[in-house]
């Protein structure tokens, strides 16, 4: 018996499927040997460099990079009645159960204008599809107008569009109080106020969402969470923490107490959960929380051993003594040797540790990390 064998126009389309799977695997690997190339050489310039000005800035790792949304908005479904909404450099969610429908953050880029080309106007009806709504809620991440910005906007939108829908407005007093005391107005104060039992948002059997207060980057960050449950698995929002593949911007996102952003990341990851929702960025998982909780803990070391590895020395080469020359304008300047002199090499000593072993892990360290240092230098003053 005759065996029988594929065509051989088969045979070239699965050769040559198979040689385009080998290049773009080969293309992968020439691609990330050459940002591993190139990294290590940024990272040894900046530790190797004591005034580092002619080292690059330290490449993104292909897998990593990230850019802004040139789009009004998007819309992608997570889960059966989980969407998240991405507008610019701003990430949240909609969530929609029958005719009930919660929206989570109201995005308004800093320094931008409340128009009424808000991506969120046209997201909502798409959503709904047709449906009018008998009940929306309005959750508050935190108390940052950038984030909550533009909800009485959508409040408006809300009200006008579906006039019998009930409207229900979640948050903390941190909250409540920083819209209550603003002039501009830009947000509606919530009615239900999230103390620190947190509270339930239920919309269906398979959807549900819990609201705790854990702090973070404000003493009242809520951490949105939405079990898991046959529609899907667990999602967890948290607002401006985590930064999936990058270090947090800003001094830690402007945390003011760098111990409780360290146990954020803890209380996170007690939950079970496969999608973390961060603000910004772009989608993360569980280990994302995880990369972000050990390098925090990695700068406050970075920060103690800066600490310990100043000498006399440096501070005498870096000019300290000018403070008590009576010819130099630092003459009698109490801050100098302090804010001038060795506030400045404890940071720089920081900064070389944490982007040494940092900087080819998370995109942007170099960017960012004498502000982390400046935090946890600030820190270690005050708590230790």
């Amino acid at each position: 018996m005759m065996k029988s064998f594929p065509s051989l126009p088969l045979l070239f389309a699965v050769c040559i499927l198979s040689l385009c799977v080998q290049l773009t695997s080969a293309e992968g690997m020439s691609a990330q040997a050459s940002f591993s190339k190139r990294c290590e050489a940024a990272v040894q310039c900046i530790v190797s460099n004591p005034s580092n000005e002619t080292c690059g800035v330290v490449p993104v790792a292909p897998s990593k990079q990230r850019f802004l949304n040139d789009t009004s908005f998007s819309l992608k479904l997570l889960r059966e009645g989980v969407y998240l909404y991405t507008e610019i450099a701003y990430n949240t969610l909609v969530l929609k159960s029958g005719r009930h429908i919660t929206l989570i953050d109201f995005p308004l880029a800093a320094g931008s204008a409340v128009t009424n080309d808000s991506g969120l106007l046209r997201a909502i009806p798409q959503v709904l599809n047709g449906t009018i709504p008998y009940r929306v809620d309005m959750v508050y991440s935190h108390a940052h107008f950038d984030h909550i910005g533009t909800s009485r906007l959508v409040f408006n939108f809300l009200r006008r569009q579906y006039p019998s829908a009930k409207i229900l407005v979640w948050g903390t007093l941190e909250t409540r109080k920083l819209i209550r005391d603003s002039k501009r107005q830009l947000s509606v104060k919530p009615n239900i106020i999230v103390g620190r039992r947190g509270r339930t948002l239920f919309m269906s059997p398979t959807l549900m969402v819990r609201l705790d207060i854990i702090g973070g980057h404000t003493q009242s960050d809520l951490r949105v969470y939405i079990p898991p449950s046959r529609a899907g698995g667990g999602i967890v929002m948290f607002v401006d923490v985590v930064f999936p593949g990058f270090a947090a911007p800003f001094n830690f996102a402007i945390t003011q107490d760098l111990r409780q952003y360290i146990k954020s990341h803890q209380r996170v990851l007690r939950l079970r959960f496969d999608t973390f929702v961060p603000g910004h960025i772009g989608l993360g998982n569980r280990t994302d929380v995880v990369v972000s909780m050990e390098y925090a803990k990695s700068v406050l070391e970075a920060a103690k051993q800066a600490v310990a590895s100043v000498t006399l020395q440096q501070q005498i080469d870096a000019g300290i003594g000018r403070v008590s020359d009576p010819n130099a304008a630092e003459f009698g300047n109490f801050f100098f040797p302090f804010v001038s002199v060795l506030r400045p090499l404890q940071i720089e000593a920081c900064f070389r540790i944490v982007v040494e072993k940092w900087g080819c892990r998370l995109g942007g360290t170099d960017l960012v990390a004498r502000g982390h240092c400046f935090t946890a230098l600030q820190f270690l003053d005050i708590e230790l």
